[in-house]
Parts: structure tokens; C-alpha cells; sequence
């Protein structure tokens, strides 16, 4: 029986470990729900291992979700190593300042109207999925949903940071001379920082779209999992934020 029990843990700890790791692909592609039903398929079965194996339950858990959290905690650890730290003032994160700035630049600069414009289509369509949480967030009452408020808040200061540095090239390069930075090998033009900018931001914004898409259907069900399904969308869109920094 002990046999038995430990190839059940095993087993459960493999699923439960295949989440962790493959867990932004699995709710992208597969979506939440094969994601939730994945995680409690986990949980049974280490549950089942658990049982079978008497008193032995409480150390072999404690032992896996201290694997777990470690595999976690080592793969931001070396993410986190790996990307280099910027300070910013909170004032260069104002989305009203960040619009009124792309305006302006958009009139110095008539060449890039266009895409400007879509900048500023971008900040609009952030603004209305903001409305859409505050307007799920009023119609149900669960405290569990307040972390969403400062997650979109997030997503709102990403997309600003990258646009701050659309308008910061916009101060040093213009019309008649905007192959000063060619050197670099890298958004050589001013219309090639944009589009990388805009291409950035529209993950995310896709990402945001489907997670409320899924929020609408955790908070109607109101099932005992939905809080650990909401987590999960939301660390996959925080590791999505860190991993496309311009």
C-alpha cells in the first residue's frame, strides 16, 4: 500500500509540477479552464497518495509545495538577474501626461501621425478594459478581485513606460535627421521604436482582454477553485510584463 500511496504522490507531483512550469502555455493555449482542471486533477491525486499513506501525508506535502515555491521562486530569481533594473520617476508614469506628450509629439512630427495615433488607441483601449474590471468589480462582491484593480494598474504603467520612451526619442531625434541612432542596430528609425512599442503593448492588452473574458466566468460560477484559477492568470500576465520589456 505505501507503494502505491508514494507512485500516487509521484504522479500528482509530476502534474502538479507540469503546471508550474508550462503554466503560461497551458492557459494560453489550452485556456483556464483545461488549466484549473489540470491543477485539481494534481491535487486529487496526491490527496489519493496521501490517504493510502496514513501519517506519512503532512511531510510529503510540506515537501512538495516547498519544491514547488522553489522552482518558482529560482525561475524569477534568474529572470530578475538577468534584466536590467531602471528607476523612473512616478510622475513619468501619468497616463494623462503620457497622452498630452504623445499629442504634442504627434504635431511636431506629422510623418508619424499615424502611428502615434495608434498610441494613443492603445491607452484608449486600456482605459476601457480598466472600466470593464470596475464595472465587474462593482457588480460582484468578492475580495478576492480587489488584487485585479492593481494588476491592470500595472499593465497601465508598462504600457506608459513604453511610450515614455517613444516621446524620449521624440526629444532628441527629428524630421530631418531621425537616422542619428542607427548606430545602434536596434529601432534604427523613430517608426521602428513604435511599432516594437506598439507590437509590446498589444500582447498585453490581449492578454488583459482575455483574462477579463475569463474573470467574467470565474465570477459567475463562484466555485471553491476560482481564486486559485485567478491567481494563476494573473502571475502568467505579470512573467508576460517582465518578458516584453522593450
Amino acid at each position: 500500500m505505501k507503494k502505491i500511496g508514494l507512485g500516487l504522490i509521484i504522479l500528482g507531483a509530476g502534474l502538479a509540477l507540469l503546471t508550474v512550469v508550462a503554466e503560461a502555455a497551458i492557459i494560453i493555449q489550452m485556456g483556464i479552464r483545461f488549466f484549473s482542471a489540470l491543477s485539481v486533477l494534481s491535487f486529487l491525486i496526491i490527496c489519493a497518495g496521501a490517504v493510502v499513506l496514513g501519517i506519512g501525508f503532512v511531510p510529503a506535502a510540506k515537501a512538495h509545495l516547498a519544491a514547488r515555491a522553489a522552482i518558482r521562486q529560482k525561475a524569477e530569481d534568474q529572470k530578475a538577474e538577468s534584466r536590467p533594473t531602471l528607476s523612473y520617476s512616478a510622475g513619468s508614469y501619468d497616463p494623462d501626461d503620457i497622452r498630452r506628450r504623445l499629442g504634442r509629439l504627434k504635431e511636431q512630427r506629422p510623418d508619424l501621425a499615424g502611428a502615434l495615433a495608434k498610441c494613443e488607441a492603445q491607452m484608449d483601449a486600456m482605459d476601457r478594459r480598466q472600466a470593464k474590471l470596475k464595472d465587474l468589480l462593482d457588480l460582484n462582491e468578492a475580495d478576492y478581485l480587489r488584487a485585479t484593480e492593481g494588476l491592470l494598474d500595472e499593465v497601465e504603467q508598462f504600457i506608459c513606460k513604453n511610450f515614455r520612451k517613444v516621446i524620449n526619442r521624440g526629444i532628441v531625434s527629428d524630421l530631418e535627421d531621425d537616422d542619428v541612432f542607427a548606430q545602434d542596430d536596434k529601432y534604427s528609425t523613430h517608426l521602428e521604436l513604435i511599432e516594437a512599442v506598439l507590437a509590446g503593448n498589444r500582447t498585453e492588452l490581449d492578454n488583459i482582454k482575455k483574462f477579463l473574458a475569463d474573470l467574467a466566468d470565474l465570477v459567475s460560477e463562484q466555485n471553491d477553485n476560482s481564486e486559485i484559477t485567478l491567481q494563476a492568470w494573473m502571475q502568467v500576465i505579470r512573467d508576460s510584463l517582465k518578458k516584453e520589456e522593450i
